[in-house]
């Protein structure tokens, strides 16, 4: 099947005081160089934006974002609706996840045709300092975004296996 449509290029960025804050859709915005990433010094309650629009049409499509695609990664809004939450903050602004929540989720209908605006939040006040993209956001059918994640590191399990089995098997040469 289709494996999805990368998310690439036309990235913008934003910050706001606190994750419940969305930017304004208007102003403090820019562009987010592609293959690059955005050092920020540790600042409480500071929330990374990242901002693209969606192609018009999107019905019965999934988003795939891997937590590895943003440090930071928090929740996930779409024209303006939290769509996806992948923690919490407690009470020192500190992410926690509540839970190991699955990457792959649909996308809900479009109140009106045409363009859509896609919002993820990064927030600043962990260890983290560089802001970004780190790993694909993809955008596709679900079968096939499914199978593309879990798939997508089958050859580092393998070749791990691989190694393992090589040194269970060596083992008793050593001795």
């Amino acid at each position: 099947g289709d494996p999805g449509m990368a998310l690439e290029g036309d990235w913008q960025y934003g910050s706001t005081g606190s994750e419940e804050q969305l930017p304004d859709p208007e102003s403090g915005w820019q562009t987010l160089p592609e293959g690059e990433n955005i050092y920020t010094p540790q600042r409480e309650g500071q929330t990374l934006w990242l901002r693209r629009a969606l192609p018009a049409g999107l019905a019965n499509r999934y988003l795939a974002i891997p937590i590895s695609a943003s440090p930071g990664l928090y929740s996930v809004y779409l024209d303006g609706e939290l769509i996806r939450r992948f923690g919490q903050l407690n009470t020192n602004g500190y992410r926690n996840y509540v839970q190991r929540i699955w990457p792959v989720f649909p996308l809900p209908p479009a109140a009106e045709p045409g363009e859509r605006t896609l919002l993820i939040s990064s927030i600043t006040g962990d260890s983290f300092h560089e802001r970004g993209l780190f790993d694909k956001v993809l955008l596709g059918d679900e079968h096939a975004l499914r199978t593309a994640f879990i798939l997508g590191d089958a050859d580092l399990v393998v070749l791990g296996i691989l190694f393992l089995v090589i040194g269970v098997l060596a083992l008793p040469l050593l001795l």
